[in-house]
């Protein structure tokens, strides 16, 4: 229900389960996120200051794997990293971005995030960033991304009320190089 107490959530921003069915919703409104058991049941929520963690401003992606919970703060401009506890684990990513949205696994354990122009694939066991791609300057806002079937990257742009496909460059010149091939055999696919 919509409230500032235990359980309830104003401003559901993005949501995440791990592996065992636990449920995380980043709540932006009451600048948390809480965990619900696999019936749905609340647990606690975390998020608050305390310690070295100073709070989040404005928590909005989310995303848990291998004992670990990520959550983007787009006010803060940084990635934290939490067990599934909700204890504080440290800052993930907090170099270069201006506006983190939402977080999503890859099936290799690579997170995509949305980070307001561009996607940006984060490596938890390198801790290395590399930029995918930018959907360029004028009324982008992309809130979202994701991989589909085919290895493209699917974006979400608020500001345009659109979803943009994104794909490799060698993809691309793969698929023409092949469709030149084949239509010189008198095949064209």
């Amino acid at each position: 229900s919509k409230g500032q107490g235990e359980g309830q959530l104003v401003g559901p921003q993005n949501i995440a389960s791990d592996e065992d069915g636990y449920l995380y919703v980043v709540d932006y409104g009451n600048r948390r996120v809480s965990k619900f058991d696999p019936d749905g049941a609340f647990l606690f929520s975390f998020g608050g200051r305390s310690g070295a963690f100073p709070g989040f401003r404005a928590p909005t992606g989310i995303a848990a794997r291998d004992g670990e919970v990520y959550v983007a703060d787009n006010l803060a401009k940084t990635v934290y990293r939490f067990d599934r506890s909700g204890n504080y684990l440290g800052v993930f990513a907090d170099s270069g971005l201006s506006g983190p949205e939402a977080l999503r696994f890859t099936a290799d354990g690579r997170l995509l995030l949305a980070d307001t122009r561009r996607i940006l694939l984060l490596d938890p066991s390198s801790g290395v960033i590399r930029e995918l791609g930018s959907l360029g300057n004028a009324s982008v806002r992309v809130t979202c991304a994701d991989v589909d079937g085919n290895g493209n990257i699917l974006a979400s742009n608020f500001q345009a009320g659109e979803v943009s496909v994104m794909a490799r460059m060698d993809d691309i010149a793969a698929d023409r190089k092949s469709t030149r091939l084949n239509s010189s055999h008198g095949k064209l696919s």
